[in-house]
């Protein structure tokens, strides 16, 4: 699957708020604000039914689901790093290029999960996020 249109544009935003220089956990709360906002947006179109639960709620709980469905996805559990094929994205992938590489792959990721959430905003700050942990990193440790 294609990145959003609006990709690019929504990166360049991110960057010149300078989101991009904030610490992993800022981050992460950047993308359940994009998240909730994405839920807010799709339930108000009649393509989403947060059902019960507050959109926080709904978006922390679908956060873990998407985190758990990219870890399968591009972790290989036995070696606790990346798998060779995500591997080689990486290292061949500049530093401008390492969020658009691994973009690429939420997107697939996300569109499975749940396609009203797989908007640029949230695909920006999963791929920055993913980046500044460190998908090595992230995959070396278990998800909460």
């Amino acid at each position: 699957m294609a990145l959003p249109v609006d990709f690019d544009d929504t990166l360049a935003r991110v960057e010149k708020l300078g989101i991009t220089a904030e610490e992993p956990a800022k981050i992460r709360d950047h993308l359940v604000l994009a998240i909730s906002t994405a839920a807010e947006q799709s339930q108000k179109s009649g393509d989403l039914a947060v059902g019960d639960l507050g959109f926080l709620d709904w978006s922390t709980k679908t956060l873990r689901r998407c985190e758990e469905a990219i870890h399968d996805e591009v972790c290989d559990p036995s070696k606790g790093q990346l798998k060779d094929e995500y591997k080689e994205l990486m290292d061949k992938a500049t530093s401008d290029d390492n969020v658009r590489q691994i973009a690429v792959v939420v997107t697939n990721v996300l569109a499975v999960v749940n396609p009203a959430i797989a908007v640029s905003s949230v695909i920006v700050y999963f791929a920055l996020w993913l980046t500044k942990v460190g998908l090595n990193y992230w995959c070396k440790q278990p998800l909460p």
